[in-house]
């Protein structure tokens, strides 16, 4: 999707992919051919969209990880707070409440 330059005039190409997955180019037309000439609008128009599109996807997602961080940042304080529990002997029963470990058998003592 270029003005290619051959001698002293210049000639526009786009560039297509086949169904087979090879890419061509595609000749339309010199610098004073109308066609070549509304083809090359028609592609920086594209590419403008695309860019604009981009930008948008780009701030959404930037918007959406600025919203999900406060739950990011709890979730990792509940394991947090699950993994001390476990150290200290606490289990969690069928998602009950947090319980102390009964202890079976001999226990040392202190």
């Amino acid at each position: 999707m270029a003005w290619e330059q051959r001698g002293a005039s210049r000639y526009y190409y786009r560039s297509v992919r086949d169904p087979g997955g090879r890419v061509r180019r595609l000749y339309l037309g010199s610098e004073h051919s109308p066609a070549a000439q509304s083809a090359a609008l028609e592609d920086e128009e594209r590419r403008a969209q695309q860019q604009t599109d981009r930008a948008a996807r780009l701030a959404e997602r930037e918007h959406q990880e600025a919203a999900e961080a406060p739950l990011r940042q709890l979730c990792e304080q509940n394991m947090l707070m699950k993994a001390a529990l476990l150290v200290a002997g606490f289990h969690q029963h069928d998602r009950s409440c947090w319980r102390r470990r009964k202890r079976h058998g001999c226990q040392p003592e202190g």
